[in-house]
């Protein structure tokens, strides 16, 4: 069992060596280092003739109330037992003894319910070894402690959100009757203030528009009035009563981001955001519009699924706000667009202000980003599946063309490995693709009680009498 190599340490293991064959039992760190033992009484070893350097080697008997009897010891001396050491440790971790040199340690009373042997060597002179006998009352079987879970990260669960609710709307306004509003227009007609005197209130009649609007309203309300929770930052109000607030990057604006979106994806609204509006402008204006455009897309979602979509062509109505298959469709691509405008705000930034995308608010600035995304992808998917169902093939403002740009097209390249450089390849590609859980798709909605006969308005402001069956 063990190998006699006759070198000038041989002479200090001769009384272990002689006893060799009668020990093959023994457990010896060389073959069984980190393992755990149930034993009442046994021995371990290692050495003989050196130990092996550059080692951190240890065992773990689990036994009741153990007495440690020496037969060899041979560990490197040094002041401090600096170099190499034996040391004896608890069950609870607790130090019990620390050796090195050729003074053979007296018997070791350990109780408890086990003990751990680790012998530590460096990169210098190394020791003959040990040897150690062990007996205790009883074994002790180790009960399994289970891991410790590591939490998986979601991207997008590190986002700072708080509580935002300033007022709540009279549900008695004469405008609209509230019975035909969708889940996302009632949340943000919950929120916003004053919203009776807002204009677009009294001029918009597409539910789309409407939560749009609404959804800026909101956020300039978090940015400049009352108590002013994202003063010196930009506010975003992500439904159900959570909003938060991102610090922009400083090094660059929004007209240094136009470089990079390529020309194949400049899409229908790039002129007028991009070029047009706030030029050199915060670049997280492009999030607040990318942030509405979810917004819209979620409603045109709901539109679908709450039974409030008429299909009559492009009928408005002041009072109920029905508008055409064809506007909920193409603000449904709104908010793949804008990923893309805002992932360009992204790019720039690891050019112009690398550091942003490393400091705490440049983590905040991409936890948004991440919860954004999602929203993007499953909205669309969700829509996709509705128009696939019912035989749509919409190809209404790139609803699907333009899509393909995006999944697969190869300027949007640096687009998709920013996604999945900072949120991992599986969840992006997975959402993108439309493999990730989404909401399930609904049968076709019945029609809405009570909208028979509805005086309907077409972009002209002629009335139009229909009716729904």
């Amino acid at each position: 069992c063990c190998c006699l190599r006759m070198t000038h340490r041989s002479a200090l293991a001769l009384v272990a060596l002689l006893s060799c064959s009668a020990r093959a039992a023994d457990l010896t760190l060389r073959s069984n280092n980190g393992e755990s033992v149930p034993a009442a009484r046994g021995s371990i070893a290692d050495g003989y003739d050196s130990y092996p350097s550059n080692s951190d080697r240890r065992v773990t008997v689990t036994g009741r109330d153990c007495v440690l009897t020496w037969r060899f010891f041979d560990v490197e001396d040094s002041e401090g037992c600096e170099y190499d050491y034996l040391e004896l440790t608890s069950a609870t971790g607790a130090s019990l003894g620390k050796w090195c040199g050729g003074t053979l340690p007296g018997p070791q009373m350990v109780s408890g319910d086990g003990f751990t042997v680790r012998l530590y060597a460096d990169a210098g002179v190394e020791g003959a070894g040990f040897d150690l006998d062990y007996e205790c009352s009883e074994a002790v079987t180790p009960v399994p402690v289970p891991p410790t879970p590591v939490p998986v990260y979601t991207p997008g669960s590190r986002l700072n959100t708080f509580y935002y609710a300033d007022t709540q709307f009279s549900t008695q306004s004469k405008h609209w009757r509230r019975e035909h509003w969708n889940t996302a227009l009632k949340d943000v007609s919950d929120v916003i203030l004053d919203v009776s005197a807002n204009d677009w209130w009294r001029s918009h009649t597409s539910r789309t528009t409407l939560v749009h609007e609404t959804l800026h309203g909101i956020d300039g309300d978090l940015e400049n009035r009352g108590s002013r929770p994202c003063r010196g930052k930009t506010g975003f109000y992500l439904l159900n009563n959570r909003a938060a607030c991102i610090t922009s990057p400083r090094r660059f604006d929004k007209d240094d981001v136009r470089k990079y979106i390529p020309q194949s994806l400049r899409f229908f609204r790039y002129s007028l955001y991009l070029e047009e509006i706030n030029r050199g402008g915060d670049p997280l204006l492009v999030h607040e519009e990318w942030t509405a455009y979810i917004v819209d897309a979620i409603t045109s979602y709901e539109l679908y699924t709450e039974g409030l979509l008429v299909e009559q062509g492009n009928l408005r109505n002041l009072k109920s706000g029905y508008e055409s298959e064809a506007r909920v469709v193409d603000h449904g691509f709104g908010a793949v667009e804008f990923l893309i405008y805002s992932y360009a705000v992204g790019l720039a930034a690891e050019d112009y202000e690398p550091s942003y995308l490393t400091s705490a608010a440049g983590e905040q600035f991409l936890e948004l980003m991440a919860v954004l995304t999602e929203r993007t992808f499953t909205s669309y998917c969700n829509l996709k599946s509705i128009l696939e169902l019912r035989n749509k093939p919409y190809s209404v403002n790139n609803f699907f063309t333009g899509y393909e740009k995006v999944r697969t097209g190869r300027d949007a390249r640096p687009f998709r490995e920013f996604g999945r450089k900072h949120y991992g390849t599986a969840w992006f590609d997975d959402l993108m693709n439309c493999r990730a859980d989404a909401t399930p798709v609904p049968p076709t909605p019945a029609p809405v009680p009570g909208v028979e006969n509805l005086n309907l308005k077409d972009d002209d402001g002629r009335t139009v009498t229909t009716a729904t069956s």
